[in-house]
C-alpha cells in the first residue's frame, strides 16, 4: 500500500513536470511571436517614414521645377497629382498594416 501511494506521488510529479515544460514551451513561443511582431511593426514604421521623406523630397523638386519652368505648371500639377495618389495609396497600405499590428 505504501508503495502504491509512493508510485501515485511520483506519477503526479511527472505529470506536473510535463505540464510545467509545456507551459514554458508555450511562453517561449509567445515571446518569439511577440518579438517578430515588434520587428515587423518597426519595419512598417521605417517604411512609412521613408515614404514620407521621399514625398517631401518630390514636393521640393516640384517647387524647384515650377520656379524654373512656370509654363509647365499644368503638366507638373498633373504629374504631382499622380505621384501624390501613388504615395497616398502606398501610405494607406502601410497605415492599414500598422493598424492591423496594434
Amino acid at each position: 500500500q505504501a508503495r502504491a501511494h509512493q508510485e501515485r506521488i511520483l506519477q503526479r510529479q511527472r505529470e506536473e513536470a510535463a505540464r510545467h515544460a509545456r507551459l514554458q514551451a508555450e511562453q517561449a513561443a509567445q515571446a518569439q511571436a511577440q518579438e517578430e511582431h515588434r520587428r515587423q511593426h518597426e519595419w512598417l514604421i521605417q517604411q512609412c517614414a521613408a515614404l514620407q521623406a521621399r514625398l517631401q523630397e518630390l514636393r521640393q523638386q516640384q517647387q524647384v521645377l515650377l520656379a524654373q519652368h512656370p509654363q509647365g505648371a499644368p503638366l507638373a500639377g498633373a504629374t504631382a497629382a499622380a505621384a501624390a495618389a501613388a504615395a497616398g495609396s502606398a501610405g494607406a497600405q502601410l497605415a492599414a498594416q500598422i493598424v492591423q499590428c496594434q
